[in-house]
């Protein structure tokens, strides 16, 4: 009760000095005679302290209320955050959805552009191995031509004597592997030999029959070498057209690789900013728990506090009353006047001495009881109270 009075500003008409004046009257307030009414000075007394205990009813019961409302917006909160939280999961899991889809599209346009550059990669060098296949072909055109007038028309002739049968050899050797990519039958190639090594004028028909079939077989492959060098002009320009082609594939790939590779790379900041907001949401649910239990304890602490308090106040209010007061002194004062001995020092200046000490005793209990709640909400209570000035 003392502590109230000194620490609280519930009453706003007082000092501290005068709130020290209160405490000490506060015992001798509540002394009462019986068939005699209170002096007027008490009854104003006991009125302030009736006010201050109502103010720290009221005051705790703010608490309370706030306390509740704070407990009720955090649960109103939970359950936008969970909303809030179902629709970050609904999004973030389509946002996963288009990311690897756009990832898939990307793996796939890569592969098209690994093809077209392969395919590239083919056609240049064909382009460029064809000046080095025309020379090929002009020198085989060449030397096949050649075979007719250094092979052919000295064996045909009977040029190479009989001494020369080495060298003869050889040439015929030679000219079997020009008939063979002439295409020779494989009777004809066999027997062209043996017509040549008779005498020109010695042949029979069918050794001349066997030799005109291998000119003429000789000839035609010849015309057949000559056509296609005349006609790889064609397959250079095919070459080239082949080139042009790979290269316009390869870009277009590449075009549209491009394109996928943007839409991949916004499908993936769209997806990380989903996932960035459903981590911060996620923590910023995971401290309601904590946040609400705090809250649920203040609560908790704060309405044990007002009952107590309601309790005091109470007692207080039952004792006012002077026939409660007297009631409460005899309780107390009649076994102490029974087994009390007798000690001269114990004698006071008042006759009333024994009735003011009861009903201070009384009184005390009442004290010890809003004392102790007073001692939880007075260090609240002094922060809005007046600093009192200094002794």
């Amino acid at each position: 009760m003392l502590k109230m009075l000194r620490g609280s500003s519930a009453v706003k008409d007082f000092d501290g000095s005068e709130a020290d004046l209160l405490c000490t009257a506060l015992p001798l307030a509540l002394k009462a005679v019986e068939g005699q009414q209170r002096h007027a000075y008490q009854e104003k007394m006991l009125d302030v302290i009736a006010a201050q205990l109502t103010g720290i009813v009221a005051k705790r019961a703010q608490v309370v209320a706030s306390l509740e409302k704070e407990e009720a917006g955090l649960e109103a909160d939970k359950a936008r955050s969970t909303a809030v939280q179902e629709d970050i999961t609904s999004r973030l899991s389509e946002k996963t959805k288009q990311r690897d889809e756009a990832a898939e599209a990307t793996k796939k346009q890569q592969e098209v552009v690994n093809e077209a550059q392969t395919a590239l990669e083919v056609a240049r060098k064909a382009v460029e191995a064809a000046d080095v296949e025309k020379l090929g072909l002009e020198k085989a055109r060449d030397d096949f031509a050649a075979g007719l007038t250094e092979l052919w028309e000295p064996l045909k002739n009977s040029e190479i004597s009989g001494k020369q049968w080495r060298e003869r050899e050889k040439m015929l050797a030679r000219l079997a592997e020009n008939m063979k990519l002439a295409g020779i039958e494989p009777s004809l190639l066999a027997a062209l030999p043996v017509a040549l090594k008779i005498k020109m004028e010695a042949r029979s028909p069918f050794a001349q029959i066997t030799l005109t079939h291998a000119e003429e077989l000789y000839l035609q492959h010849v015309e057949v070498m000559k056509q296609k060098v005349d006609s790889f002009g064609d397959e250079v320009s095919a070459r080239a057209k082949a080139l042009s082609d790979a290269e316009a594939a390869r870009t277009a790939a590449q075009e549209s690789l491009d394109a996928v590779l943007e839409a991949d790379i916004a499908a993936q900041n769209a997806w990380l900013e989903v996932a960035i907001e459903d981590s911060d949401h996620k923590s910023k649910m995971e401290s309601h728990g904590p946040a609400a239990a705090k809250v649920q304890d203040q609560l908790k602490l704060a309405r044990a506090e007002v009952t107590d308090i309601r309790e005091v106040f109470g007692s207080f209010e039952a004792l006012r009353p002077v026939d409660a007061v007297l009631k409460k002194v005899a309780e107390i004062s009649s076994p102490k006047e029974e087994s009390a001995p007798a000690d001269e020092n114990m004698v006071t200046e008042a006759t009333d001495a024994p009735m003011v000490a009861a009903q201070v005793e009384a009184v005390s209990e009442v004290a010890v009881e809003v004392g102790e709640v007073a001692e939880g909400v007075a260090s609240d209570a002094m922060v809005d109270a007046p600093k009192s000035a200094e002794p």
